[in-house]
């Protein structure tokens, strides 16, 4: 990812923007992150992306191996069926 401060992003805008279309652009203000430029075909991705990352919490969260791992009968680690689909479903909503 380029980095760039808002100074050089307004002063070389072409540059800013070419580089845009090829990497994120990392934008900062006195040496602070202040936001993040991307081109539209990164911005497309974002949806599959979300799927992907919700997709492997829900793994994570329901994996067997991971319980048996973590968790026994007096000291509940992990969370049951019914409440990953309830932390799931709580993700998905928040991330609308």
């Amino acid at each position: 990812m380029k980095v760039m401060t808002a100074k050089e992003a307004k002063n070389a805008f072409g540059v800013f923007i070419d580089t845009a279309q090829r990497e994120p652009v990392l934008v900062t203000k006195r040496e602070r992150p202040i936001g993040i430029f991307l081109s539209i075909q990164e911005v497309g991705k974002i949806p599959e992306l979300k799927d992907k990352l919700l997709s492997t919490i829900n793994h994570q969260v329901k994996n067997p191996l991971l319980s048996m791992l973590g968790a026994n009968k007096k000291n509940k680690s992990f969370m049951s069926a019914n409440e990953a689909d309830k932390f799931m479903e709580v993700l998905r909503n928040e991330w609308r």
